[in-house]
């Protein structure tokens, strides 16, 4: 697509690029700008449907790669939240010699449940998918409070996530069923071995 929307800054001298999750948008990285922009050039994007990077189609998980690729530094240390996580690791997976370092916050080789695997029930993402026919905000706002939930200021942690979703355009319900497959679907337990990149996984407070 060629609206896809990236927001740079920062005066290190390395390349950092930055993917947000499923429902969101890149303002979620707004805190650490400016942790970040004095070690790192940023560069945040607006995945494919998502806050500035409007469309009305719906994309795989190879095909929303491959957008961000051609918009991002030739050289670079990725990091990704959730889904974007996903998509940064899909991209070390296929182009190691275009990611210097691969982070991902709170992402999972695989997400759903499986036999001796820890994940989301894939009847709580077939829930999301059925709430978003008819109330769309009201399922981003679940989803946020799920983000926050356990945490000691959940309150004002949902307000603040709120308040980077809401400022730009709401992806539309294509977009967000098409992340739902990638999140229901994806499994990279086996491939992620293949990793030569060095490779930090963060699980929140864990």
């Amino acid at each position: 697509m060629k609206n896809l929307y990236r927001y740079s800054c920062g005066e290190g001298k390395l390349d950092f690029v930055m993917l947000h999750g499923w429902g969101m948008n890149s303002n979620a990285w707004r805190y650490i700008i400016n942790r970040f922009g004095s070690h790192f050039r940023l560069h945040l994007f607006d995945l494919p449907g998502y806050g500035f990077s409007q469309s009305e189609e719906s994309f795989t998980l190879p095909e929303i790669s491959e957008m961000v690729l051609k918009k991002a530094p030739p050289q670079a240390i990725w990091l990704g939240w959730s889904m974007g996580g996903c998509i940064a690791s899909e991209i070390a997976l296929r182009y190691p010699e275009r990611v210097l370092a691969l982070i991902t916050v709170c992402s999972s080789p695989c997400f759903v449940s499986q036999h001796e695997w820890p994940g989301i029930s894939w009847q709580v993402l077939s829930c999301f998918e059925q709430k978003l026919e008819d109330h769309l905000q009201n399922t981003l706002e679940q989803f946020l409070l799920l983000q926050t939930l356990g945490t000691i200021n959940s309150q004002r942690d949902t307000t603040s996530l709120k308040s980077f979703l809401f400022s730009r355009p709401l992806p539309k319900k294509e977009v967000l069923k098409a992340g739902l497959k990638i999140l229901r679907y994806t499994d990279m337990r086996d491939s992620l071995n293949a990793i030569s990149v060095p490779f930090l996984r963060i699980y929140g407070k864990l």
